[in-house]
């Protein structure tokens, strides 16, 4: 059975209903390849039944008025099979697909599915190595635990698999000396992994960036190994799932070359309004009426009426609507999706006026430096901003608090360090300095907060950046801040101020709260007023602004 021709039959007749992104893997992007007009990839069913007839003889269920009945899978879970295990490189035969992005709304099926899928592979090659993973051991368990409850139900996997708790918690497939194991939280003990399968749980949440690189690079000697991500859209910005997310996007529209492995499966709304349409729902639920209940959802969202913390939670988990913290100023729509100029772009600003603004630390706060380019055709303004921290920082509680991925981020050169337990000022200067001579910026004004900022100050001054003409001191009140602010929130919500979707920006930017006084006037402060929550890269576009709102006539005509 062709499986995936039935589903784009069903999505394009309207026989299921589907988001736009659905529409445009499986209508544009697989539907040639099933209908042997790719000159690249090929497709053959029989891998993909293979794994829906495991799926659907061996595995029983554990919860529910489904326990002890064997697993059976809807259209688009076979369609998915289908295209993971069946379409192939003509060339090497191999599978096209090495790692899958599948968003879905909360109860419908991603665990179970997965762990199928990892006894599944414990026997497709010899000594395979599955990981289940999570940002807690509690979490990552739930698949491990899944996958075996199916062992103890079927005779037959029983007679094959067998599992233990010493010295490692593990399912063993003895025959082919494989085995599935939770990965630990102690990422530094854990070189040396040979990965076939990971799967890692709600990717929105914590250090799942640390993880997915461990187990991508543990996949590097493998054909045909696989990571799938599994998650709901989650409110913590800037992680590994705004990259994975921004990623999809870009090959669903066609935007981006290269990246063929990556299989981005988004069951989300199309628009927030939709939440008042029950005939959308299945959009982000598509076991809704089968594995999923429209009275759950109804009964959440009776529930939520009146408390909008509730309603956020719901939007997030049931419906895949990108937000932000409870407490943050910005939406996750606000903060997502903005247009990214590449490097020969922004050549094409070259030797123009620019804006400048920094916020020091001199210990564990992050110090950062933005530029703002202005791109006057386009009337957009574009941030480019750089970030420092001590190595000290690193260790820290108040890093570990924060649960972002620094180490990442320092690996991608979007951070650096500067100096063991203090910043080192001259690093920022020589940045500076190093852009004027790269890009032949005139920096016109650089607006900084005076906190801590005399050495630096200086330290620009001596490379010609004058205090008093070029750098300009700038209050942190409500006074200065105001009008600046609500700029900044009619510029993203516009998506005329382009960050470069610079992920730690965007962690930042969801850690701002708005705090008014008595005028309605606005300032910035960190969500939740915790030290952890940084927001020093908004600060510094804030206090760029400032100049900007003076003058936008002379930076943007």
């Amino acid at each position: 059975m062709n499986y995936v021709s039935q589903y784009i039959d069903a999505i394009e007749s309207g026989t299921i209903v589907v988001g736009k992104r659905i529409k445009q893997f499986y209508c544009g992007i697989i539907k040639p390849i099933i209908n042997g007009l790719d000159d690249k990839y090929y497709f053959d069913e029989r891998p993909g039944n293979r794994f829906i007839k495991f799926a659907e003889t061996l595995c029983r269920q554990s919860k529910g008025k489904w326990r002890g009945q064997t697993l059976k899978l809807m259209l688009f879970q076979k369609a998915k099979y289908q295209c993971l295990f069946g379409i192939k490189h003509r060339d090497t035969k191999l599978r096209r697909f090495t790692e899958v992005f599948d968003l879905r709304g909360r109860k419908n099926g991603k665990s179970e599915e997965n762990a199928v899928l990892g006894l599944y592979l414990l026997a497709e090659e010899a000594g395979a190595e599955v990981y289940a993973a999570a940002n807690t051991l509690k979490q990552a368990r739930r698949i491990f635990e899944e996958a075996r409850s199916m062992i103890n139900k079927d005779k037959y996997l029983q007679k094959h698999y067998s599992a233990r708790s010493f010295p490692n918690e593990e399912i063993l497939l003895k025959e082919r000396d494989s085995y599935f194991r939770v990965l630990s939280s102690n990422l530094d003990a854990l070189d040396g992994l040979n990965c076939s399968f990971g799967v890692i749980d709600e990717i929105h949440a914590g250090s799942s960036r640390d993880i997915y690189d461990l187990l991508k690079q543990a996949t590097s000697v493998r054909d045909e190994p696989l990571i799938s991500l599994i998650t709901t859209a989650g409110d913590k910005r800037g992680g590994l799932f705004d990259d994975e997310y921004e990623l999809s996007i870009k090959i669903l529209e066609g935007t981006i070359e290269g990246c063929e492995w990556l299989m981005p499966l988004l069951y989300e709304l199309d628009d927030k309004n939709e939440i008042d349409n029950e005939s959308c729902w299945i959009k982000a639920n598509p076991t809704l009426g089968t594995i999923k209940s429209f009275k759950f959802i109804r009964d959440e969202l009776e529930r939520a009426k009146g408390d909008q913390n509730a309603l956020r939670s719901i939007k997030i988990k049931d419906f895949n609507l990108i937000e932000s913290s409870a407490v943050a100023w910005l939406s996750g729509e606000t903060i997502a999706n903005h247009h990214v100029y590449t490097d020969e772009e922004l050549r094409k600003f070259d030797n123009s006026v620019v804006i400048g603004g920094y916020d020091l630390s001199r210990t564990n706060d992050c110090t950062a430096f933005t530029t703002l380019v202005f791109d006057k055709e386009n009337q957009r303004i574009i941030a480019l901003t750089k970030y420092w921290i001590t190595e000290e920082f690193l260790d820290s509680p108040e890093a570990k608090a924060s649960k972002v991925p620094w180490k990442a981020w320092i690996d991608r050169g979007l951070v650096s360090i500067s100096g063991k337990n203090l910043i080192d000022y001259r690093d920022i200067a020589k940045y500076v300095y190093d852009m004027f001579q790269e890009h032949g910026w005139y920096y016109y004004r650089i607006n900084y907060d005076a906190y801590s900022a005399a050495y630096l100050v200086q330290e620009l001054a001596s490379y010609g950046f004058q205090e008093g003409s070029c750098q300009i001191k700038t209050q942190q009140g409500f006074k200065t801040l105001s009008i600046p602010m609500r700029e900044m929130e009619s510029l993203l919500k516009s998506k005329m101020l382009c960050y470069q979707n610079n992920p730690v920006t965007a962690w930042m930017f969801s850690n701002v709260e708005l705090v008014k006084d008595r005028n309605d006037n606005w300032m910035p402060r960190k969500a939740g007023d915790k030290r952890a929550n940084k927001i020093d890269g908004p600060a510094t576009i804030l206090n760029a602004l400032v100049s900007f709102c003076e003058s936008k006539a002379y930076y943007l005509s």
